[in-house]
């Protein structure tokens, strides 16, 4: 995809005006991302030396930075998420890094004395025990991806085995949605499909409750197909945004095929859902073996930026 004139000369305006938003210096925004200052400038005027890639992730930047400083992103016209889209057929765009607002200051005033009287505790060692930060405890990716594979073989077998409205393989359906809400937050995807995934998580366990608790399965159903719709908007959107084509089509295909049976559902045996669930354990393998999250690491543990990627290329 190219841009003429008119669009480079827009983009420009609205990353210097987020620019100015997230009150950051060019030297800053160089450093985070390891451009030299000839680099960023000419990303920031999206002339015509100026990479794509460089200016897509000069953008996502800028875009968090303003957010993490408080304040709303200048909205981007001509860079939007279907452009993203077009834009990931022709280039392989990176992430954007993240600029930490928080690093801690050296304190200006001397450390106190304790006050007489009371017992002086020495500082743990650094060889023993601490305690672990709960923001970087999380699993790894690939654990997450393939924990839901692994809870979602009853389900798989009672397909095959199970008469309609059956208990047992809805208390490790209720944990297989469980475990996709950390994949949810981990994947890219645009706001509103995560919330179409949660919103999905939301209606499955609840009808996993229903059944588990003896409501119909005519009743029950339904609510499952609702939240499917919602299921196929999150998986097409979120393989949308991944850097692998096959993920992208089997995520494409699997979501599709899952949110349209809904509206079919009426009319179409339920046979013609199944083979959604072997597409699902394909979608998830790839997750695990090939897909690559956007890691970030808590603010106040970003490492200091070496100034000196401002005088090399």
């Amino acid at each position: 995809m190219t841009l003429n004139d008119t669009e480079r000369h827009r983009t420009g305006d609205e990353l210097k005006r987020n620019l100015e938003l997230s009150g950051l210096t060019t030297r800053e925004v160089a450093a985070d991302m390891h451009f030299t200052p000839q680099r960023l400038r000419s990303a920031l005027d999206v002339d015509h030396a100026c990479s794509p890639v460089d200016v897509w992730q000069l953008r996502d930047y800028l875009e968090q930075a303003v957010r993490d400083a408080g304040r709303r992103p200048a909205p981007f016209t001509v860079l939007t998420g279907r452009s993203r889209l077009e834009a990931r057929m022709w280039f392989s765009l990176r992430k954007a890094p993240r600029h930490d607002f928080v690093a801690p200051q050296p304190s200006a005033l001397p450390p106190t004395a304790p006050p007489r009287g009371l017992p002086v505790f020495p500082r743990p060692s650094s060889k023993g025990f601490t305690m672990p930060d709960i923001r970087t405890a999380s699993p790894s990716f690939r654990a997450l991806a393939i924990a839901p594979i692994i809870l979602f073989i009853p389900s798989l077998v009672s397909f095959a085995i199970a008469e309609p409205g059956v208990k047992w393989p809805e208390y490790t359906g209720i944990f297989f949605h469980l475990t996709i809400m950390l994949l949810i937050s981990r994947m890219d995807a645009p706001d509103w499909a995560k919330a179409a995934g949660y919103g999905w998580i939301a209606l499955d366990v609840l009808t996993g409750i229903m059944t588990i608790n003896d409501v119909a399965h005519d009743i029950a159903w339904p609510v499952r197909l609702g939240g499917h719709v919602l299921a196929g908007v999150w998986i097409v959107m979120s393989s949308a945004y991944a850097r692998q084509r096959s993920i992208r089509i089997i995520g494409g295909l699997t979501g599709l095929w899952l949110g349209t049976y809904s509206f079919i559902a009426n009319i179409a045996p339920e046979p013609v859902l199944y083979p959604t669930s072997m597409l699902i354990i394909v979608w998830f393998t790839l997750l695990a073996v090939m897909y690559q999250p956007n890691r970030r690491q808590p603010q106040t543990t970003q490492p200091a930026v070496n100034t000196t990627v401002l005088t090399a290329d």
